[in-house]
């Protein structure tokens, strides 16, 4: 389920704070592909400064996934790279990925996806995905 945290509706907007925008729960940390965690809203540019995972179950994670957070194409890299999740192995870690030098800006109606390049080694393993960052007003 893909929650938007950043406003309640297109009426009451909160731009330029830095907070989680979006969300997606019960993600399969086992199955390549993507999933959305926000869709920026009209009127307004996003700033991604870093996407929160957390492990929500886990059964006998013997190799961790690989992740990376973008807008567009199949690797969906173009706001933080592929990243291996050391140590998110266990049910109530979390792992924190950070956006670092020039960022990169989302124009407004575009959608924002963890993508899973490789899966992790497990019987099972569930996360979440948090994004962060802020909403800039469209001028």
């Amino acid at each position: 389920m893909n929650k938007d945290y950043a406003f309640k509706d297109e009426n009451n907007l909160i731009p330029n704070v830095s907070a989680i925008l979006g969300s997606a729960d019960g993600i399969d940390a086992k199955t390549t592909g993507a999933t959305r965690v926000y869709s920026v809203p009209s009127g307004y540019y996003m700033v991604a400064t870093e996407l929160v995972v957390l492990c929500t179950e886990d059964d006998t994670v013997t190799v961790v996934a690989q992740v990376s957070v973008g807008t567009s194409g199949r690797s969906y890299t173009d706001i933080i790279p592929s990243t291996t999740l050391t140590g998110l192995d266990n049910t109530g870690i979390m792992f924190t990925l950070r956006t670092s030098g020039a960022s990169y800006v989302i124009e407004p109606g575009t959608d924002v996806y963890i993508n899973i390049g490789t899966g992790a080694t497990a019987t099972s393993q569930t996360i979440s995905a948090y994004i962060k960052g802020y909403l800039i007003a469209v001028t």
